[in-house]
């Protein structure tokens, strides 16, 4: 039987938690994030792609919620990622942000 690494573990831990924080906040966030994903399905619909500023664009993270929200937005939409691009907010520090299209 082949042995997990700490490494390996420690990896496989962190994607959980993330995975977890992403659905904890889809279910308290509820409402922003069907109305993003619509918002997103509609830049597909006309473009082909989207990315978390495209989304944010048309449908701003609510003042005192945490933009990572978009995160969930994203999670589990069957889409594929293309490419990344760095974020056009100043306030997320030029962080590189997902380029998404359909499978």
């Amino acid at each position: 039987m082949k042995r997990v690494s700490e490494d390996q573990l420690a990896l496989f831990s962190g994607r959980e938690l993330r995975d977890q924080a992403i659905e904890r906040v889809a279910i308290n966030k509820e409402s922003y994030v069907q109305a993003a994903r619509k918002v997103m399905h509609e830049i597909l619909d006309r473009a082909g792609r989207v990315t978390s500023d495209d989304v944010r664009d048309l449908l701003p993270v609510p003042d005192g919620m945490d933009p990572r929200v978009l995160g969930a937005v994203f999670a589990r939409c069957g889409l594929r990622r293309i490419g990344w691009k760095e974020t056009r907010y100043p306030q997320a520090h030029a962080r590189p942000i997902a380029i998404w299209t359909r499978q």
